[in-house]
């Protein structure tokens, strides 16, 4: 007779649920990092555009816009970085909500499994002891 947790099928939905916890959080973080990284080469480019020589006014004229552009694209980058940075946040605390709800029920499967065992464990002590006897007493 084979050990069958009666609440499996709960275990099964929860994993199923971790993952995708899981598997969304990391979405976030990689979304996070690419946003990091739109942030850098932002932040690169208006500080190259500041690197420029100029000669005359309207060679400053166009680094100032440069920079201008940059910098709202820098605020732009920013409060995006702050909105993934929240979303990851929240979906890390998603998925640790969904872990700790699927630890309760492993451990559930666990303490049913050594309940199991231990009464099989007494069934066959008790067979072999009926087996003894019947031996004996013949």
């Amino acid at each position: 007779m084979a050990f069958a947790f009666r609440l499996q099928k709960v275990l099964d939905y929860r994993q199923l649920l971790e993952e995708e916890a899981k598997q969304k959080y990391l979405d976030c973080k990689a979304a996070r990092l690419k946003q990091e990284a739109v942030l850098a080469h932002v932040r690169a480019e208006r500080s190259r555009s500041f690197e420029q020589r100029v000669s005359d006014v309207n060679g400053y004229l166009e680094i100032h816009a440069q920079a201008a552009k940059f910098g709202d694209d820098e605020v732009l980058a920013k409060l995006a970085l702050d909105v993934l940075c929240n979303e990851e946040d929240a979906a890390e605390e998603a998925w640790h909500a969904r872990r700790r709800d699927l630890e309760t029920l492993e451990k559930l499967r666990e303490q049913a499994k050594e309940e199991w065992d231990l009464e099989q464990s007494r069934r066959e002590q008790a067979e072999l002891d009926e087996w003894v006897v019947m031996r004996r007493s013949k």
